[in-house]
C-alpha cells in the first residue's frame, strides 16, 4: 500500500517555531513573567523578540524615580519608545518628593498604553471610552477611607479637595466596629453590628476595602452581611480583622477569595473565640482560591473541635493525625508559587490540660514536627517561613511554656524541619537537572 505524501505537511523548522510562539503577545508575556527580573537583563540581548518579551515584563510596573534616567540614559528613540510604552502601572510611592495628585494625568501622557498611576494607596485609573485612543481620556481617583462604625448617625463625606471636577472620585471604605460602641450580649451586638453595617455602606455606596471588629461576632452574621455587601456590587474586603472564628469562617473566605490580602484573627484571641482547630486550618481553608492572600495571623485549637468534649482522651498521641491529615491534599498546583509576606500561627491548648498532660502533650508535638513541616511546606513554599507560638488558657500551662521556653522550641523546631525538606527539594532538583 502506497502513502500518498500530498497529504503530509513538513514541519516548520525549530526557529520558526520559536517565532511563532514568541510572536504571540500572550504566550510571550506567561514566558517571561516566570523569569525572575535579575535573569532578564542578559536575555534581552538574545533577539529582538526576546527583547520584546523581556521588555514588557520588566517596565509592565514602572517606578516613576526611574524616569528621568532612562531618558537621559536611552539615546535610542525607538527603544525609548518601546521601553514607555510597555509600562501599564506607574508607581511614585518612592518619590522623596510629592507631586500633586491633580498632576498625576500628566505624568501619564508619557506613557501611551499606562492605564494606572499610584502613590501608596492613591491610585488614579485612566481609560478611554472607545477603542479610539485619540479619544478623551477619562479618569478615576480611588483613595483610601476609614471610619469609626456607631449608631450615631452620620453626615455622608465630602469628596477630596484639590482633585479637578473632570475626574470621577471613589472612595475605598473600612468600617472599624469597637466594643464600646456596641454594648450587651454577643447576639444582640452582633445583630446591632450587621444593622449598622449594613445601613452605613448603603449611604456610602462606595466598594468595601476592609473591615475590623474588636469583640466576638459570629461569622455567620459576617457573612451574610459581606454577601448582601456584595450582591450590592460593592465588592469584597482585601482586609478582614476579627475577634473570633467558627467554621462559617471556611464559607466567607470562599466569598471574599477573589481579593482578600490579609486575614487576622490573631491578636489576643481566647481559647473560647478560636473555633477552628489546627486540623482545619490545613484541610478546610479554601488555599486554592485565595490567589491574593499576602498576610495571614490567625489562631487555631491544637484539638479538634469535635473531640473536645471528651475530656478524658485529654491528649493525642498520635499527633500527626493533625498536623499532616490525609485530608491536606495539595493546596495549591505544583507549578504555582505562593508569596506569603507574613505567615503567623498560633495553636491555642485547651485550657481544661493540667501541668503534666499539657507537658507531655507538647512534648509529642515537638517530636512530631516534621509532620507538621510536610504541611507547610506546600502553603509556604522554598522560602518563606512561618512564625508559629503557642497560646495558653491558665497559670499552670504559663508556667510551664515559659520555664522550659516550648513556644520558642516549636518556632525553630518547625524551621528546622521545614529547612530539611527544602535543602531535600533542591538536591533532588539539582539532581535531574
Amino acid at each position: 500500500m502506497s502513502l500518498d505524501t500530498s497529504r503530509i505537511t513538513p514541519s516548520p523548522p525549530k526557529a520558526d517555531l520559536v517565532t511563532q510562539v514568541f510572536s504571540n503577545p500572550y504566550l510571550r508575556s506567561r514566558i517571561f513573567h516566570d523569569i525572575h527580573q535579575k535573569l532578564l537583563a542578559p536575555i534581552l540581548r538574545v533577539s529582538k523578540l526576546f527583547l520584546e518579551g523581556g521588555v514588557e515584563t520588566l517596565y509592565r510596573n514602572f517606578d516613576y524615580q526611574n524616569y528621568h534616567k532612562l531618558i537621559k540614559r536611552c539615546e535610542d528613540k525607538e527603544r525609548l519608545n518601546l521601553y514607555l510604552g510597555s509600562v501599564r502601572t506607574v508607581d511614585l510611592s518612592r518619590l522623596t518628593r510629592t507631586i500633586q495628585i491633580a498632576k498625576w494625568a500628566s505624568l501619564l501622557s508619557s506613557f501611551p498604553n499606562a492605564s494606572l498611576i499610584k502613590r501608596y494607596n492613591d491610585t488614579l485609573t485612566r481609560h478611554y471610552p472607545s477603542d479610539n485612543a485619540n479619544s478623551e481620556p477619562q479618569y478615576t481617583y480611588f483613595y483610601p477611607y476609614a471610619e469609626q462604625l456607631t449608631k450615631t448617625p452620620h453626615d455622608i463625606p465630602e469628596n477630596r479637595p484639590g482633585i479637578p471636577k473632570s475626574w470621577k472620585q471613589v472612595k475605598r471604605v473600612s468600617l472599624n466596629a469597637y466594643s464600646k460602641d456596641f454594648e450587651g450580649d454577643e447576639e444582640t451586638r452582633a445583630a446591632e453590628w450587621k444593622r449598622v453595617f449594613l445601613a452605613r455602606m448603603k449611604e456610602l455606596d462606595s466598594p468595601l476595602e476592609g473591615i475590623s471588629i474588636d469583640f466576638p461576632v459570629p461569622n455567620r452574621v459576617i457573612l451574610e452581611a459581606l454577601r448582601e455587601v456584595e450582591e450590592r456590587g460593592l465588592g469584597t474586603p482585601k482586609m478582614i480583622l476579627l475577634k473570633s472564628s467558627d467554621q462559617d469562617l471556611f464559607e466567607m473566605l470562599d466569598l471574599v477569595s477573589p481579593t482578600l490580602t490579609n486575614l487576622n484573627i490573631w491578636i489576643n484571641i481566647t481559647y473560647d473565640n478560636s473555633g477552628i482547630s489546627l486540623q482545619d486550618f490545613l484541610t478546610k481553608i479554601p488555599w486554592n482560591k485565595l490567589r491574593c492572600l499576602s498576610i495571614i495571623k490567625l489562631s487555631v485549637r491544637r484539638f479538634p473541635t469535635a473531640a473536645e468534649g471528651n475530656h478524658e482522651s485529654r491528649t493525642e498521641e498520635d499527633p500527626s493525625l493533625s498536623f499532616h491529615p490525609k485530608e491536606f491534599g495539595t493546596p495549591f498546583g505544583t507549578d504555582e508559587i505562593h508569596l506569603f509576606s507574613e505567615f503567623n500561627l498560633q495553636i491555642v491548648y485547651p485550657p481544661y490540660l493540667t501541668e503534666d498532660p499539657f507537658e507531655h502533650q507538647i512534648q509529642l508535638d515537638l517530636a512530631h514536627l516534621p509532620s507538621l513541616a510536610e504541611s507547610m511546606v506546600p502553603l509556604l513554599g522554598m522560602f518563606a517561613s512561618p512564625s508559629l507560638t503557642i497560646r495558653y488558657g491558665s497559670k499552670e500551662q504559663s508556667d510551664v511554656i515559659k520555664s522550659n521556653m516550648y513556644s520558642r522550641k516549636m518556632n525553630d523546631g518547625l524551621w528546622k524541619e521545614m529547612s530539611v525538606i527544602r535543602k531535600a527539594f533542591w538536591e533532588k532538583k539539582k539532581e535531574m537537572s
